[in-house]
């Protein structure tokens, strides 16, 4: 309870933030565009660049802030778990970075809100193995929950793993740490858990369960 009162508090604040950052930067890209133009200027040219990254970089963390902040109660029905992490992981990695899927299931889900938990989770890998490495998602289990277990061959977890679950928590070089705050919400919000863990062969594992569709006859 007194996790989703905080979370609650943090979706206020990402709602207001998100939309003082972003009022800004339309202003700034148009002024930056309009000053290259006029510029040939190598050493103004360069500055204009850095400036245009930064701006980029503060739209994501402007769109990070309001993926938290709009949240909505999930629209749930059956939904293919294997087809929607195939699906996130040709958007999010690279050629040189297959994601291994051993089994299925057809999932009680948003598929919309699935796909941020997929997204989310395969970019936070990708990032911890320095953009290569094995990527894996183990689909099973039995009985009205589905075991969905995402296992990478990065550094491993920090200690108290379960803190890299807070909204204020990041060992990223660039992010808000707020993805993975954003996947335990969902995953909450679908009557589900996670958990992050050593993996078994190294790296870390992202541990959820997940209620399966009624009727649901798995291929584990």
């Amino acid at each position: 309870l007194r996790r989703s009162e905080r979370l609650a508090a943090w979706q206020g604040i990402a709602r207001r933030l998100a939309h003082e950052i972003k009022n800004p930067l339309t202003p700034i890209h148009l002024a930056v565009h309009r000053a290259r133009q006029r510029s040939e200027d190598p050493v103004i040219v360069d500055s204009l660049g850095a400036i245009e990254e930064e701006t980029r970089n503060l739209q994501r963390l402007a769109e990070e802030f309001a993926a938290l902040g709009r949240l909505a109660a999930p629209r749930r029905r059956p939904v293919r778990a294997a087809a929607v992490a195939h699906e996130v992981a040709s958007l999010y990695l690279p050629e040189g970075l297959p994601l291994l899927v051993d089994g299925d299931a057809l999932l009680d889900a948003d598929e919309g809100q699935l796909r941020q938990v997929f997204s989310n989770l395969f970019k936070n890998a990708l990032e911890a193995m320095g953009g290569s490495g094995r990527l894996s998602l183990r689909i099973g289990g039995a009985g009205a929950m589905v075991r969905l277990d995402v296992d990478d061959d990065g550094p491993g977890l920090p200690e108290e793993a379960d803190r890299i679950f807070g909204p204020e928590f990041t060992t990223g070089s660039s992010g808000t740490g707020l993805g993975l705050a954003i996947v335990r919400r969902i995953v909450e919000d679908h009557d589900g858990s996670i958990h992050a863990v050593p993996a078994p062969d190294g790296g870390a594992r992202f541990s959820i369960e997940w209620p399966a569709a009624a009727g649901e006859d798995r291929d584990a």
